[in-house]
């Protein structure tokens, strides 16, 4: 039996740098990434900002992963879930299996920094893909996740769980202050709040941005130079 429970979902996706599960460095900042699995601007985001810097950065960020952007979702005659994406029905099926892959992730036994890194390199090898629809199970294969990692994540996906758990990002989505119609798609929010700023700096140089709000113990990349910007630490 799957051990995913849906009242767990909104914790995940919700938790601050607390307890047990901390960066190693200070400070710990939250990128929270409102994205879909079909839009291009995420998919930049992702490949161009976000996962060259993640390597040097991730002893300070706590990244978290929510693929649901402008969809709906409702209740049908047969109590069966039914998505209407904004992409079309290929972008809910690829959603969904970037939750359930990202699930299966933060639901493991790996360590805190392991399944952060596990989940980003999965998330961009998807969003790297030619066709995202169908990559997650292969991208984890590629990355050599375990079997019952990979298994938790079909039984996901192929499963009604898949759908609750779609949905469920779908009311963390619509959460968001402003709404996703305000901001835009992808939605970069940083330290749990969303401002114009810190998302179109992190859309423009996401390593700056979070290089700008670490004031002591630089990592090295915070002094390399970009697009004409030299950080001294």
């Amino acid at each position: 039996m799957m051990r995913y429970a849906i009242s767990t979902i909104f914790g995940l996706l919700s938790v601050s740098c607390s307890g047990s599960d901390v960066c190693k460095s200070s400070p710990c900042i939250g990128v929270d990434v409102y994205y879909v699995s079909l839009c291009p601007y995420s998919a930049k985001f992702i490949k161009d900002q976000l996962m060259p810097s993640y390597p040097d950065l991730k002893n300070y960020l706590d990244v978290k992963f929510i693929p649901y952007g402008k969809a709906k979702y409702k209740m049908n005659g047969s109590n069966k879930y039914e998505f209407e994406c904004q992409h079309g029905p290929n972008e809910c099926i690829a959603n969904k299996a970037q939750i359930c892959g990202y699930e299966a992730i933060l639901n493991s036994n790996k360590t805190f920094e392991d399944k952060k890194s596990s989940a980003v390199e999965l998330v961009g090898c998807a969003m790297s893909s030619a066709n995202p629809v169908t990559a997650v199970p292969g991208c984890a294969k590629s990355m050599g996740l375990s079997a019952e990692i990979r298994k938790n994540m079909t039984d996901c996906m192929n499963s009604e769980m898949g759908d609750r758990l779609l949905a469920a990002y779908g009311d963390k989505t619509y959460a968001l202050t402003p709404t996703v119609q305000a901001t835009g798609i992808p939605a970069v929010v940083i330290d749990h709040v969303y401002s114009p700023e810190n998302h179109n700096a992190a859309i423009d140089n996401f390593k700056n941005l979070i290089c700008n709000r670490i004031s002591e113990g630089k990592p090295t990349i915070c002094s390399k130079e970009s697009n004409g910007i030299i950080n001294v630490q």
